[in-house]
């Protein structure tokens, strides 16, 4: 009795072993209990016929579709090719209730990979303060976060996490400081003096964050732990100028000789001393043209002309996936 027991039991986990390895040979099977997996549905509101996608790339069968939108698993991202002139690619994190918003027309192709977060807060600007006519800033100042593909170089933008303020470039950009000229007043709470350059620990609440000292990005951790990472800074900027107190030759005309593009591995970017700080990304200096002085010029020095500009943030890698 005993004996047959074992056999019966025995033969039922062949069965079973056999029926788990036909359904795991099976494409996409079981893979959304384990991995990741994209929505995609033929119309905006995550309406019409939908499709899901598992981590192999693929190519989807909505390629006819203009409008359609996007679900994309918790903690993974989705890397989407558009149909488009030249085949741009995007990160798409979290729900796309319309995919044009983000630039995305017709789709050719779709991979799901782990997300990772990179957090960069604005610390402030650092420039020759002679005076506190000289904190008086204004311009741009735009964060990207991208990821340079491994197959061929080209850069893929990651997600912005969007918290309701300004966002430039269908929303996988952060403009985190923009002033206007003449209407502002010395902006002591982020503008430092450069001599020696400050290493500033926090970020500061700028005019365009509402509230938020981080901008958040959202890449694949395949592309982190392969150092494929690279934080872009667009700056463009200007500043009053006065010599010192006594004298007559105050200028708004600072200005950098145009706007400034960088593109920096985040591997390349200095830790700060303390490493649990995260990284400390200054880029500058960028020097300003000189300024025509607008007093009567009885006391000027001939100094105008004479910023030099730096702006800094600070890098975090730890930040948990929101």
């Amino acid at each position: 009795m005993m004996k047959n027991l074992k056999c019966l039991l025995f033969l039922l986990l062949c069965l079973n072993y056999g029926a788990f390895s036909q359904i795991s040979r099976i494409p996409g099977a079981g893979q959304a209990l384990t991995a990741g997996w994209v929505e995609i549905y033929d119309q905006p509101d995550f309406q019409g016929n939908k499709k899901t996608y598992y981590p192999a790339t693929a190519s989807p069968e909505f390629t006819n579709s203009t409008r359609t939108s996007i679900k994309v698993a918790p903690g993974y991202v989705a890397i989407v090719k558009s149909c488009a002139e030249f085949n741009p690619e995007v990160t798409v994190y979290g729900q796309i209730p319309n995919s044009n918003a983000k630039g995305i027309y017709k789709i050719c192709g779709v991979e799901v990979q782990k997300a990772k977060s990179i957090s960069v807060g604005f610390n402030g600007i650092s420039s020759n303060v002679h005076n506190n006519d000289c904190t008086k800033f204004y311009g741009n100042v735009t964060l990207r976060v991208q990821e340079k593909k491994a197959s061929d170089g080209e850069m893929i933008p990651g997600a912005h996490i969007n918290r309701g303020h300004i966002a430039a470039y269908n929303g996988y950009s952060a403009l985190v400081f923009s002033n206007p000229p003449r209407t502002i007043s010395r902006l002591t709470n982020y503008v430092f003096n450069n001599s020696p350059v400050p290493v500033i620990l926090d970020p500061v609440i700028s005019p365009l964050s509402r509230g938020r000292q981080w901008e958040q990005f959202i890449v694949s951790e395949k592309a982190f732990n392969e150092g494929r990472i690279f934080i872009l800074v667009d700056t463009d900027l200007g500043s009053a100028h006065k010599q010192s107190d006594l004298a007559t030759d105050f200028t708004w005309n600072e200005k950098m000789n145009g706007a400034r593009s960088v593109v920096i591995n985040l591997n390349d970017i200095p830790t700060y001393a303390n490493a649990a700080l995260g990284r400390q990304l200054v880029v500058g200096p960028y020097l300003t043209t000189a300024g025509a002085p607008e007093g009567a010029n009885i006391f000027a020095t001939g100094e105008v002309g004479r910023h030099n500009i730096r702006v800094h943030f600070r890098v975090d890698t730890t930040t948990p996936l929101n």
